[in-house]
């Protein structure tokens, strides 16, 4: 991905308009890592997470995510996304539970239930791309690339990235986290 971004691109980033939807050139050097981003539709899921009930359904039904992405370098989008939250106090979401679970076992269900109760409220991450490239990708399932404490590093700033909202209903984030 080419990196190539203009002002209102990092205004939307900063002011949590547009939503991190996956990672990129991961390999062992963090400082290479491209994230892109889009503004997700969460009124789909919202309104009805039985028929968008995965990450991949959200990304592909949101319009900006098929023609408008903007990647950024990560390390320094997280610096700056950082310290724009401390400056402006961004509604970051309450990272309220994370569902790990086998196949076919219900978690679907699970997520759907929480995206259906108070929807106003809560934002559902169905298996969504970036905490498991963080997780499996950043440094090598065997962590060859770089030490554990690197990976959740990355692991916590993807989370917090993907925590954030514009919406001042937006009180809550749950992640249901695909069992690879």
């Amino acid at each position: 991905p080419k990196i190539g971004i203009r002002p209102k691109d990092y205004d939307a980033i900063l002011e949590a308009k547009v939503h991190l939807v996956e990672l990129h050139d991961m390999g062992g050097k963090i400082e290479d890592i491209t994230a892109s981003f889009c503004r997700l539709n969460w009124d789909l899921h919202k309104n009805e997470p039985s028929k968008y009930p995965m990450y991949r359904d959200l990304v592909g039904n949101s319009p900006d995510c098929q023609d408008a992405l903007i990647f950024v370098n990560f390390q320094q989008i997280v610096k700056r996304v950082r310290s724009y939250d401390r400056e402006y106090n961004t509604n970051v979401l309450d990272l309220t539970a994370a569902v790990f679970h086998e196949s076919r076992c219900g978690s679907t269900l699970t997520a759907n239930l929480l995206a259906s109760w108070r929807p106003a409220e809560h934002r559902v991450y169905s298996e969504s791309t970036p905490p498991l490239q963080a997780l499996n990708q950043v440094c090598g399932e065997d962590y060859d690339l770089c030490d554990l404490e690197t990976a959740a590093g990355v692991l916590q700033d993807v989370v917090y990235l993907m925590s954030r909202s514009d919406d001042e209903k937006e009180k809550r984030v749950f992640f249901k986290i695909q069992s690879a």
